[in-house]
């Protein structure tokens, strides 16, 4: 870890190596935002002018990342996001970020358009898997995949509320991706360069939308993705919130929130926590940067309610930023994801530890013992 250190200091340099050791179509899949990136730009922009206040002679303080979040304890304040399609990255990928999360003592959500089943990952997560759902035109389906992840372990269910139709991502149509993966002479050639990645999926097979896919079985295979998508995007209302709080028996966290009547509404319609979020910059180029609302959302919903940030975080910094701008708990797509195609498991856990680390130096900066002392140093402008 060591020597991992030294080569890859910062997230920005498992980013590069990301870049280097996957093939062009995978890199802008995991990468790409919508439109011309200009939510994603702004999510970063606006983190990096939020101001912390370092203070001085605080004597040897005993700094904690311990969190406790929705009942349970964490190692520390922050989590993977969920990411559809991980096995296009690094084939396994599922297993690897679920296993590393579980050893660090942190979330890791699965997506439900992930490259493998809950009844995989559960396990493998150890009591720590979230899983994100989200709503389907099928209700019958819906139900049954909600069974089968409260069977499999996971206890908080991540509804993802702000996909009413997928983006276009033209930087992803650019490259060439498509799901499930189609031979080109572009993407052979794209993966020909990259001969590591090529022998792993090799190796795993086509991946799929493993949780998914068997219940379109009798659809063919043209129209497979096209089913699918219809399922995942059926634009539901609030009613749908209340459907889902009848079957599912752990906590609902509701994912995408970026206005405060929604925060409001979705902890009336019995959310027990609200995932501040603009899907990375993936589905509207005009959104706002997570960290430009989250002040006001805090101030609509009070100061007891829970609630998630993404959207823009690349350093245990941001993770303080956002903690000190009214986050109680911060999880990461992106950078983990970097991490995955850099090199596998042993970049995963540097990742982890360059967060931690960071983290646990800006609280020395400002004086603050644990995570949730970080207001106090917010430089409120």
């Amino acid at each position: 870890m060591a020597d991992l250190s030294a080569t890859y200091p910062a997230v920005s340099d498992l980013r590069r190596k990301a870049r280097r050791r996957i093939p062009h179509f995978a890199y802008e899949f995991m990468d790409a935002g919508t439109g011309q990136d200009q939510a994603f730009g702004r999510n970063i922009a606006d983190l990096e002018r939020v101001r912390l206040s370092p203070r001085a002679l605080r004597g040897p303080v005993a700094r904690d990342l311990t969190t406790v979040f929705l009942g349970q304890r964490y190692d520390a304040p922050f989590g993977m996001a969920p990411a559809g399609g991980t096995g296009m990255i690094w084939p396994g990928g599922e297993r690897i970020l679920a296993a590393v999360a579980a050893m660090s003592g942190v979330p890791y959500t699965l997506a439900s358009v992930a490259t493998q089943t809950p009844e995989t990952i559960g396990p493998i997560a150890d009591g720590r898997g979230w899983f994100q759902f989200y709503p389907m035109a099928d209700k019958q389906i819906q139900k049954d995949v909600l069974s089968r992840a409260q069977e499999a372990g996971f206890e908080n269910l991540v509804v993802t509320v702000d996909v009413p139709k997928m983006s276009r991502r033209e930087r992803q149509m650019r490259a060439g991706f498509q799901m499930p993966p189609r031979l080109t002479p572009r993407m052979v050639l794209q993966a020909l360069a990259n001969p590591g990645w090529t022998r792993a999926m090799i190796q795993a097979g086509r991946p799929e939308l493993a949780t998914l896919t068997p219940y379109f079985a009798h659809v063919p295979a043209a129209d497979k993705m096209a089913e699918i998508g219809r399922q995942l995007h059926p634009e539901p209302g609030w009613d749908e919130v209340e459907r889902i709080r009848k079957v599912w028996r752990g906590k609902i966290i509701l994912k995408g929130i970026i206005h405060p009547d929604d925060a409001v509404m979705a902890l009336d319609k019995g959310a027990d926590a609200i995932w501040v979020s603009n899907h990375g910059g993936r589905q509207l180029d005009a959104a706002p940067s997570t960290i430009s609302v989250l002040p006001e959302i805090r101030a609509a919903v009070g100061k007891d309610a829970a609630i998630i940030f993404d959207s823009g975080v690349r350093s245990g910094l941001d993770i303080a930023r956002a903690m000190a701008s009214g986050a109680d708990f911060v999880m990461l797509g992106r950078p983990f994801l970097y991490a995955l195609a850099a090199g596998g498991k042993d970049t995963v856990q540097l990742c982890v530890r360059i967060l931690s680390d960071e983290l646990e130096n800006v609280m020395a900066q400002v004086g603050a013992q644990y995570p949730a002392d970080l207001p106090l140093a917010l430089v409120r402008t």
